[in-house]
């Protein structure tokens, strides 16, 4: 038989089946104590462990038909992307919330968002890839914020200094995602980068910068 491309929608949607299965078999059937132990000792571990694979396997590749700088603009969103899973991971260790543990869909999405983007920053040619990624920055904060509200009084949350909280993060972001919204419009019908590997590295080194700000 001749061969038949599987429409990337729908290995993706095979992939989403299998995460809404295992939200709806913890919620029915297992504890806050047993979902806590899944998400530290399988589900983020295996996260990390797929991450690592792709990232070896990207690191192995000798040909490309990205544009010209665009390899190095996705060794930037990714590499950062796989460390803000190691944070969390972290976040979630440190926790050690056993039975009050109560954060599973908001950790599982943002897994599953890290996975999503990575494979499209990764993976695709799209121009509005980093567009994307750059989205998944602003919105890593604020599912931060989220999880913390879940696990913490709200009054504790609100006492925060705003340089420490999340908030710097997202308008961080959200500055360079209209940077790169404008720098797209410049370049459209081109595949030029409009500066955007320098735009990248500035981008990461000042969300590093905040995250030793915010450092204990």
């Amino acid at each position: 038989p001749d061969p038949v491309q599987t429409p990337p929608g729908n290995r993706l949607i095979g992939l989403l089946v299998l995460a809404i299965a295992f939200l709806v078999l913890n919620w029915v059937y297992v504890d806050s104590a047993d979902q806590y132990r899944l998400m530290t000792s399988l589900i983020y571990p295996a996260v990390l462990g797929v991450a690592l694979v792709l990232l070896f396997d990207k690191a192995t590749r000798t040909w490309s038909i990205k544009a010209k700088g665009e390899p190095f603009r996705e060794w930037v969103f990714c590499d950062a992307a796989v460390f803000l899973v190691f944070l969390g991971f972290l976040n979630l260790i440190q926790l050690a919330a056993d039975a009050s543990y109560s954060a599973l869909f908001w950790d599982l999405l943002n897994l599953v968002l890290f996975l999503f983007v990575f494979w499209l920053v990764d993976r695709k040619v799209s121009r509005y890839r980093f567009l994307v990624a750059y989205g998944y920055f602003a919105l890593a904060p604020i599912l931060l914020y989220i999880w913390r509200l879940v696990h913490v009084v709200e009054d504790v949350v609100e006492i925060v200094p705003w340089w420490s909280s999340v908030w710097p993060f997202f308008i961080l972001a959200i500055i360079f995602m209209v940077i790169e919204i404008i720098a797209l419009i410049a370049t459209r019908g081109s595949r030029k980068q409009g500066g955007g590997s320098v735009r990248d590295t500035v981008f990461i080194v000042l969300y590093g910068i905040l995250l030793l700000g915010v450092a204990p």
